[in-house]
């Protein structure tokens, strides 16, 4: 275990960095945005420019990978999205952010694909689950703590958006030093949301409405935290309690999941979140219980809920590879998050920042009818037919390769294989770290990243 751990280490202190930067970038782009002319609009069409960015990314990011490499591709990208960071500020705010978030978006994805076809490369079968954990806790919890320098520092926004550049480009130092295998990729599609719709409606709506749900929490937290009277520290705390309670909400809500029917825990969380909604909405705005109140129950109701709607669509698509499956419902997720946050921005600009939880409210409570009719019409499946609970992340679908309820039957045979054969002649009591940066002589192929030619494992394509 400790050794699996340290052969991944380099790209988990990368993923850290990286979403330590990207969190921190995203709270203070809305801040900085709501300060601006048309500010909750202009924050809701970057917020919806951003999730365009990430599916441009995972439909075009896969060709670099293969025409460049993982290394030069994740540091070219890691430069644009630093480069990106940094013009903001230069640039002074405007519509011009909104290509910026793009750009910003569509980096940020080809990164984690090459970090997560890293990971499937390099970790054993035997260690999937512990290390896809552990990723998981640094996905979720690092844009919590990247809200940090907010809420401790007193910086100007230049300064922000430097730390934030600094770290997305340190990310690039331990990716470019490994000397793991070079992953490779296959050309299988994920299922058609159309697939998964016929299929699995209750998992295809749910998909689209957490993308809804948790686009505008990420695009417009913050600007709505900031309407109703928080300071900027004030609006980092807002965030830290929304994506913690959603990362410690999942676990518990998917277990529960596993031993009812899923729609049930769907159907409560929606309800749930439609009330909070409510109450957001009718009840004073300057009220900071009820603010962090919102944050806490929006968190942990709508972060799952797209892990819950994967689940629930592997049960029924039993016969089709959860990658792919996970795949598609991405899809889904994307068109969820692009619209939401425009449309919600537009509403609060016309009204008042009251839309923004009365419009989180309204896409939870047409997600739990929706549901109510498909568990009226279709009958629970028994607890053996289901597929265990794993939290997911909302990245690429390259990462579910390494998600311990994809069993080997549902893996791709040369995924599986990879993983056996990554590091072949490590010692089992030398540190993995030796593995990690330094290989010898032999491993290396004649090439200018100086990939080991060794375990090179196909990852599944991202959302086409």
């Amino acid at each position: 275990m400790r050794q699996a751990i340290d052969a991944a280490g380099p790209v988990l202190i990368a993923a850290l960095l990286l979403v330590f930067g990207h969190g921190l970038l995203a709270t203070l782009t809305s801040i900085q945005l709501a300060n601006s002319d048309n500010a909750t609009l202009l924050a809701g069409i970057a917020a919806s420019a951003f999730f365009g960015g990430q599916m441009a990314g995972a439909i075009y990011g896969q060709r670099t990978l293969r025409s460049v490499g993982h290394i030069r591709a994740f540091s070219a990208f890691a430069a644009l999205a630093a480069v990106v960071a940094l013009l903001q500020p230069l640039l002074g705010i405007g519509w011009n952010w909104v290509l910026l978030r793009f750009l910003f978006g569509f980096g940020v994805v080809v990164m984690f694909l090459a970090m997560e076809s890293w990971l499937n490369a390099t970790v054993r079968n035997e260690a999937r689950g512990s290390v896809f954990s552990m990723y998981m806790a640094i996905v979720y919890g690092g844009m919590a703590i990247g809200q940090g320098p907010i809420a401790i520092l007193d910086m100007t926004a230049s300064v922000g958006f430097t730390i934030a550049a600094i770290c997305v480009m340190l990310a690039s130092v331990p990716m470019s030093l490994t000397a793991r295998a070079k992953p490779a990729l296959d050309d299988d599609d994920p299922l058609s949301l159309r697939r998964i719709f016929e299929a699995s409606p209750t998992g295809a709506i749910s998909a689209v409405a957490a993308g809804g749900l948790i686009g505008g929490g990420l695009g417009l937290g913050p600007v709505y935290a900031q309407s109703v009277g928080l300071s900027e520290s004030g609006v980092a705390a807002f965030m830290v309690v929304f994506l913690l309670a959603g990362l410690f909400a999942s676990w518990p809500l998917g277990r529960l999941s596993d031993k009812v029917d899923r729609r049930i825990v769907i159907v409560a969380i929606t309800f749930a979140l439609a009330g909070a909604g409510a109450a957001g909405a009718l009840a004073a705005q300057e009220n900071f219980v009820l603010t962090f109140g919102l944050a806490a129950i929006f968190g942990l109701c709508a972060l799952p809920l797209y892990s819950l709607a994967v689940a629930h669509a592997n049960d029924v698509l039993e016969e089709h590879s959860p990658i792919a499956t996970a795949g598609g419902m991405l899809i889904g997720f994307g068109f969820g998050a692009m619209a939401a946050p425009a449309a919600i921005s537009f509403l609060m600009e016309q009204t008042s920042p009251a839309a923004f939880p009365a419009l989180i409210g309204v896409i939870a409570l047409a997600t739990a009818i929706f549901v109510l009719f498909r568990m009226a019409a279709t009958p629970t499946l028994l607890a053996t037919d289901k597929t265990p609970y794993q939290s997911l992340p909302r990245t690429t679908a390259v990462a579910y390769a390494l998600d311990p309820w994809a069993s080997d039957e549902a893996l791709p045979d040369a995924v599986v294989g990879a993983a056996d054969l990554a590091s072949p002649d490590a010692d089992p009591d030398e540190a993995g770290w030796r593995d990690a940066w330094i290989t010898s002589d032999e491993n290396v192929i004649d090439g200018d990243e100086g990939d080991a030619d060794i375990a090179e494992a196909p990852n599944i394509s991202a959302p086409r």
